[in-house]
């Protein structure tokens, strides 16, 4: 292989050659000539020439003295400077715009002075105003004690003075007070202002410095505040809390005077305060510390800027314990000289402001804690006060619906959460139970009267209990309105509402049977006068009303009760509202409670099928019958009625002889059934004769039973009470009600000697009136009723009722306890009491004898080995 060929092989190594930084020469002039030209130069940085300096040049001399070991140099001359510098402006700007106390500011009537919070030392006492020269000497006092005194000291004694111009002074002395506080604050905003400009330039030309000889925030070894901090620490101690002059508390107050003036209704500069809290927001408590630990011969600092600004530790704690002053006696001011609703809107109004002014100048925790302080000096601490204010509280702006004043009552309190809550739940829940007990005692004219004592043709009748109904409706809709409109639906005071209702109504013994009257009422006018629409809404209203019914049960007897004389007597005037207000009902308390009321209407339906039958088989059987009788047939289990037949009435031939007739058609029909009759709940049509005129009259049975036993009589014929009572069989409160409806009523069929609306069954005789005319044909005759149940009627209700209870709650037991086949005394208690809760709530009593029965009769055991467990016995 040819030389050329060949391949080389070497390896080449780089070659590394030792190299060094070298350092930069040793400036050649010394320490001291540098820094007169930088100290000369930041002179002229903070007198604002420096438009002919090189800011490269001084970069570099302060460069070069902290590379060269002249750092505590460089920043103890810096910190020097800058500290003359604002020394010569305190003098120079600040301490000649110090707000002026002379004794001009004075007042003419008596000072206000608030009252200091127990961590603001206290003020001095005020001389009375009406002595100037006193006054002038207070003044003169406070100038003296402001040279000698510490800031905390010094800030009291300030506000105390203005506060005396602002508060009770005229205008002119308060516009005095404020110019001179608002020049104070500007005065110290320029030098802010001036200072933070020359601390941005110095901060340039000594980045080197802050880059390398001070330390981050945070490191473990001891370091030097960059030129920023240092500038404001600075600041802070030469002019805030200089040694020389009282700056701070002249700041502090200002600042308090003038809120306090804008809270009095002045205009201010809000600029100047709003310089002034972002201004000692950005000072911190601990640069105090700073200076003295830089003049340490090893030039260090232990720790780190952490602490709070002197907005928060200095102005805050006093400005917020000057509020607190101020609104505790405008609170009691107010409350004295404003009725609730005025007081009201002045909170409101005040509450607004506040939040504005600290959005426009003060912070936000500060915002809070002032929040707080109102809250609790202008609503807390006076939520008595508010709510049973003698003029415009809480039962006047109920009672005037006054939803505006309410809505504003609710807003407010809510802001003290569960307190203000507590406080107005607790107050309309009062107001509703005190207005409930007004309307249970103004239906006391509808309480039960004597045993089967008939009431007089001007009785109450049911006005008791559809006045009692509409009332409460009334107060119901009320506070509907209120609820939705004042207390934005909330769902404690729905709570709250609906007990205070429920309270009040079950109060009332009567209030089941009232609220079915209300409903039989209103289903008997039908639609006269009034929409389907405006008949729901009634019977909707109405509905709620049960629902706060503890005895559904015995609401459910009435209902029935007059559910069937609706539809005995004929007064049903529409079908589709009654099963309406029925499915209202299941839907409240199951199908159980309803079954039976449909089951009526049911054997009504069936009752008019049959009477069409039993017409045809008159008509073939009987084509001779002079009456046409109409029969409701009823299962006994579902009317509200004794089983078997009313033999007290002794009925006309006619009338005995059709009765006879149709129970030959039923046997036809239904041969293994018993008809019981109650003559008693039905009615007649009767053509009469008169002397002038024919009439149909419409009576019940039992009137028609009188009237006709004076067919055929001779005129003038007359009978005394004992003879009628005998020859109808009527018991006396039923025949007493009966003469009072035909002789004392609108109708006079019957002639009553002597005249009077009382019956009296020893002297009273009655004759029938054949001079009677009117220019109606047919008339119908109402009998005098207690549409509210007699004493007798209520004990007989009652007992039912007890006794139905009795039934319920011992089938409920065997229920639970076939489900749960053991169970102790106490959880089964609870169970009957949770599952019987919608009907009624049974008592300890009951609950107990009805175990007691069913251990008789051994559907219950008690346990052996515990006698307070109960097993269930197959």
């Amino acid at each position: 292989m040819s030389s050329n060929n060949k391949r080389i092989h070497q390896t080449i190594h780089p070659v590394t050659r030792s190299s060094k930084v070298k350092p930069t020469k040793r400036h050649g002039e010394p320490a001291t000539d540098t820094w007169t030209r930088l100290a000369k130069a930041i002179t002229e940085i903070l007198n604002h020439n420096a438009s002919k300096l090189s800011f490269e040049e001084h970069y570099r001399y302060a460069y070069n003295m902290v590379l060269y070991k002249q750092g505590t140099k460089l920043f103890n001359g810096v910190r020097d400077l800058v500290a003359s510098h604002l020394d010569e402006q305190a003098n120079r700007q600040i301490q000649p715009n110090f707000p002026v106390l002379t004794s001009t500011i004075t007042s003419t009537t008596t000072a206000f002075i608030p009252t200091k919070e127990p961590e603001v030392p206290p003020q001095p006492s005020m001389v009375p105003p009406s002595n100037h020269k006193g006054k002038a000497r207070a003044v003169e006092s406070t100038l003296q004690k402001l040279e000698t005194s510490s800031t905390e000291q010094a800030i009291p004694s300030l506000t105390q003075t203005h506060q005396i111009a602002l508060i009770s002074g005229n205008a002119a002395d308060r516009l005095t007070v404020i110019q001179s506080q608002e020049r104070f604050l500007k005065a110290v905003r320029d030098v802010w202002d001036d200072h933070v400009a020359c601390m941005k330039k110095l901060r340039d030309v000594l980045k080197y410095m802050d880059k390398v000889y001070t330390a981050a925030p945070g490191n473990n070894f001891d370091w030097m505040p960059p030129v920023w901090d240092l500038g404001l620490y600075v600041f802070l101690t030469h002019v805030i809390r200089s040694p020389k002059h009282p700056i701070s508390a002249y700041l502090i107050n200002a600042i308090i005077t003038l809120i306090t003036s804008e809270r009095l209704g002045d205009t201010i500069n809000t600029s100047v305060l709003r310089s002034a809290t972002e201004m000692m927001s950005d000072l911190m408590n601990h640069s105090i510390d700073i200076i003295k630990r830089v003049d340490d011969k090893d030039g260090g600092y232990g720790g780190g800027p952490v602490g709070e600004s002197i907005y928060a530790s200095d102005f805050e704690p006093l400005f917020l314990a000057e509020s607190r002053a101020f609104y505790r006696n405008e609170s009691n001011r107010l409350l004295n000289d404003c009725d609730a609703s005025e007081y009201l809107k002045k909170v409101e109004r005040r509450l607004v402001e506040e939040e504005m002014r600290s959005q426009a100048y003060l912070h936000v925790p500060t915002e809070q804690a002032l929040s707080s302080i109102l809250d609790e000096e202008l609503l807390q601490k006076h939520i008595s006060g508010i709510l049973h204010h003698p003029s415009g509280g809480l039962t006047m702006m109920i009672e005037h619906d006054a939803k505006d004043d309410l809505r504003r009552l609710y807003t407010l309190l809510m802001r003290l959460e569960e307190t203000g809550l507590n406080s107005l739940k607790d107050g309309v829940k009062d107001w509703i139970r005190e207005r409930g007990r007004l309307i249970n005692e103004g239906s006391g004219s509808g309480q039960a009267s004597e045993e089967g004592g008939a009431q007089p043709v001007t009785g109450v009748g049911n006005g008791p209990a559809l006045q009692w109904v509409s009332e409460v409706i009334v107060l119901r809709d009320k506070f509907l309105a209120i609820h939705a409109e004042s207390f934005a639906g909330n769902k404690v005071l729905q709570s709250a509402i609906d007990g205070a209702f429920s309270s009040f109504i079950n109060a009332n013994k009567r209030s089941p049977e009232f609220i079915s009257l209300f409903i039989d009422d209103k289903l008997k006018k039908g639609t006269k006068g009034r929409t389907e629409e405006e008949i729901e809404h009634e019977l909707e209203k109405t509905i709620a009303l049960y629902r706060h019914l503890n005895e559904k049960d015995i609401f459910e007897k009435y209902y029935k009760a007059h559910l069937a004389k609706r539809l005995l007597f004929g007064k049903l005037v529409s079908e589709d509202t009654e099963r309406g207000v029925l499915a209202k009902l299941k839907v409240e308390s199951g199908t159980a409670f309803t079954r039976d009321s449909e089951g009526m209407l049911k054997d009504l339906k069936m009752s008019n099928e049959m009477g069409k039958h039993f017409k045809d088989w008159c008509r073939k059987n009987h084509p001779d019958s002079p009456f046409d009788l109409v029969v409701t047939v009823g299962s006994s289990s579902m009317w509200p009625m004794s089983q078997g037949t009313s033999t007290a009435m002794i009925l006309p031939k006619q009338l005995d002889e059709a009765i006879k007739q149709y129970e030959r058609f039923y046997s036809t029909r239904h041969s293994g059934r018993r008809l019981g009759w109650h003559p008693e709940l039905g009615h007649l049509e009767l053509k009469i004769k008169f002397r002038k005129s024919v009439h149909e009259l419409h009576v019940s049975t039992m009137a028609g039973v009188v009237v006709l036993l004076f067919d055929g009589m001779e005129e003038g014929r007359k009978f005394t009470y004992p003879e009628i009572r005998a020859a109808t069989g009527l018991t006396d409160g039923d025949l007493k009600r009966t003469l009072q409806s035909l002789a004392c009523a609108k109708y006079k069929i019957l002639l009553k000697e002597p005249r009077s609306k009382e019956i009296n069954e020893d002297v009273d005789t009655f004759k029938f009136n054949y001079a009677f005319t009117n220019p109606m044909t047919r008339i119908k005759i109402q009998t005098i009723t207690n549409k509210v149940e007699t004493r007798a009627e209520a004990k007989e209700t009652n007992d039912r009722v007890e006794e139905d209870r009795r039934l319920h709650t011992e089938a409920c037991i065997v229920r639970v306890m076939k489900t749960r086949q053991r169970l102790s005394y106490i959880e089964l208690n609870n169970e009957v009491i949770n599952q019987l809760a919608k009907r009624f709530k049974p008592t300890q009593t009951v609950i107990k004898t009805s175990i007691e029965k069913l251990i008789e009769k051994d559907y219950l055991a008690r346990d052996a080995t515990d006698r307070r467990v109960l097993i269930y016995l197959a």
